[in-house]
């Protein structure tokens, strides 16, 4: 058998944006990201670390009011998908 090593890189930009309140309705970051992203509706699987639900219990009423604002834009594949965050991890919960 002869093996043949390959090596390739691929580059990758994205934009990094500051702001707060991101999933307010009236708040165009997002909206200016989706708007330059490709054909409309932008499907989209939101996961969200448990740590980060725990802080922020309302955050799948949030998202759920952001999508149906911008419908156009955007729509969910699934329901939001919960993920373990580190605390849960180390403590053998969740």
């Amino acid at each position: 058998m002869k093996l043949i090593k390959q090596e390739f890189t691929v580059n990758y930009s994205f934009p990094v944006i500051f702001t707060r309140n991101v999933f307010d309705p009236t708040n165009p970051a997002l909206l200016e990201v989706l708007q330059t992203s490709g054909e409309a509706p932008n499907r989209m699987l939101v996961v969200v670390d448990s740590s980060v639900l725990e802080a922020t219990p309302r955050l799948p009423d949030l998202l759920e009011r952001y999508a149906s604002n911008h419908t156009p834009l955007m729509e969910f594949v699934a329901p939001p998908y919960l993920m373990r965050g580190e605390r849960d991890l180390q403590a053998g919960t969740g």
